[in-house]
């Protein structure tokens, strides 16, 4: 949901928010509530698709294709 630090080129560091009555939470175990892998994945490659942008040479509305 937002990005608290940027080192271009190096790193970056993101927070997601969350709430427990989110419906992914109550389905999977309800009396332990744990996000699941595939939304750490896409929160992940969010946050990696911002880092890319903000690299040199990279124009708006660039497209990046990862392998």
């Amino acid at each position: 949901d937002k990005v608290v630090e940027y080192e271009a080129g190096k790193r970056a560091v993101g927070i997601k928010s969350v709430t427990l009555n989110e419906p992914h939470f109550t389905g999977h175990f309800p009396d332990r509530p744990i996000m699941p892998g595939v939304l750490q994945v896409e929160a992940l490659a969010q946050l990696a698709g911002i880092v890319c942008l903000q690299m040199e040479g990279a124009s708006p509305g660039a497209v990046f294709f990862f392998a």
